[in-house]
C-alpha cells in the first residue's frame, strides 16, 4: 500500500468525524430542553476527541507496519467514500428543522456509518504499536449513551429500540473480528534469508534468528527438539529409527 493511499484513508476518517461533530453541534443548537442540549454536547465532545486522534495520526509519518493493516486499500477508500456520501446526506437533513425523534433517527444512521470496520482496525493498530489510548477506549460509553437516550428522554419511537440493539451488536461483532484478525499474522512473498547462518532480514533491514522472526511475524509458537539426523550426530551411540525425534 502506498503512503498516499494510507494518508487518504486517514484523512477520510478524519473528515467523517468532522461531519459527525457538525451534526451533533446542530442538534445541540436545536435542542428544545437544557437536558437534551447537554446530551448532544456530550456526544459532540466525544467527536472532538475523535477528531484530535485522527489529526494526530494523519500528521505522523506512515510507518511500514501501517501498510499491512488493510488487504485492499482501494476498496477501503471506496467504502469510506460511500460513508462520506451517506453522512453528508445525514448532516444536510439534520441542519433543517426536525423533531427530536428525527434527530435520534439521524444520529443512529450516523453511528451505523461510523461502525465501518476500518476504524476498528486502525484503532487496534495504534493501540498495539504505541500503547496509547484510542477512541475505541471510550466508544462503548459513547454508543451506550446514544442507545439508552431514547428511553431516558421518553421518546416513543419503537424503531429506535431496534436500531439500538442492532448498533450494539454490530459494534461488539466488529470488535471481535478486529481482535481476531489482529492476532492472525501471515508470512507472504519473498523472505530474505542468509545462506550461511539462516538469519532472516525484515522490511527494515534488520537480521533476526529464524525463531524470533517466525514468532514476531506469525501466530506460531516455537518449541525445540532434535530431528533424527541431529540425534545421530550428537549421540552416535544411540540407536534410533528414521522416524524418531525428540
Amino acid at each position: 500500500m502506498s503512503q498516499p493511499a494510507i494518508k487518504d484513508i486517514l484523512l477520510q476518517c478524519l473528515g467523517l468525524e468532522v461531519k459527525a461533530a457538525e451534526l451533533y453541534e446542530a442538534f445541540a443548537r436545536q435542542a428544545p430542553s437544557p437536558e437534551l442540549r447537554k446530551f448532544w454536547l456530550g456526544m459532540l465532545a466525544d467527536e472532538v476527541y475523535h477528531i484530535e486522534f485522527w489529526k494526530m495520526l494523519a500528521a505522523q509519518p506512515v510507518s511500514p507496519e501501517l501498510h499491512e493493516v488493510f488487504e485492499s486499500p482501494a476498496q477501503v477508500k471506496k467504502d469510506l467514500e460511500q460513508c462520506r456520501q451517506e453522512i453528508n446526506s445525514i448532516v444536510i437533513a439534520g441542519a433543517g428543522k426536525i423533531t427530536v425523534q428525527e434527530s435520534f433517527f439521524l444520529a443512529f444512521r450516523l453511528e451505523f456509518s461510523l461502525l465501518y470496520p476500518a476504524f476498528s482496525a486502525l484503532f487496534a493498530f495504534v493501540a498495539d504499536q504505541t500503547g496509547r489510548e484510542t477512541p475505541a477506549t471510550n466508544y462503548p460509553a459513547h454508543l451506550e449513551r446514544l442507545l439508552t437516550a431514547p428511553e431516558k428522554f421518553h421518546i416513543d419511537f419503537p424503531c429506535l429500540q431496534l436500531f439500538a440493539q442492532v448498533a450494539g451488536q454490530l459494534w461488539r461483532r466488529n470488535r471481535e473480528l478486529t481482535e481476531k484478525s489482529h492476532h492472525i499474522k501471515s508470512l507472504q512473498g519473498l523472505i530474505p534469508m542468509c545462506a550461511a547462518c539462516k538469519k532472516i532480514r525484515d522490511d527494515r533491514g534488520y537480521w533476526y534468528q529464524l525463531e524470533k522472526y517466525l514468532t514476531e511475524h506469525s501466530a506460531a509458537e516455537i518449541t525445540h527438539g532434535l530431528c533424527p539426523d541431529c540425534i545421530r550426530k550428537l549421540y552416535p551411540d544411540l540407536v534410533i529409527g528414521d522416524d524418531m525425534s525428540i
